[in-house]
């Protein structure tokens, strides 16, 4: 995935007032590995995430 489409997956998966957004980065500096993550069903989907950014048809 593109860096700059994976930024804006995740802009958009945690809103604008997401209070975890610092700890999720901590976790995944690279949104595109977190993308990946969900998208191969290895992760489940972080609390913080929109309900439509953790379901699978979104990815």
């Amino acid at each position: 995935m593109d860096k700059t489409l994976a930024w804006l997956w995740l802009a958009d998966a945690v809103g604008s007032g997401c209070q975890y957004a610092q700890e999720l980065l901590t976790l995944y500096p690279d949104p595109a590995e977190l993308y990946d993550a969900l998208r191969a069903g290895t992760e489940a989907p972080p609390a913080c995430l929109t309900g439509t950014a953790a379901g699978h048809d979104a990815l």
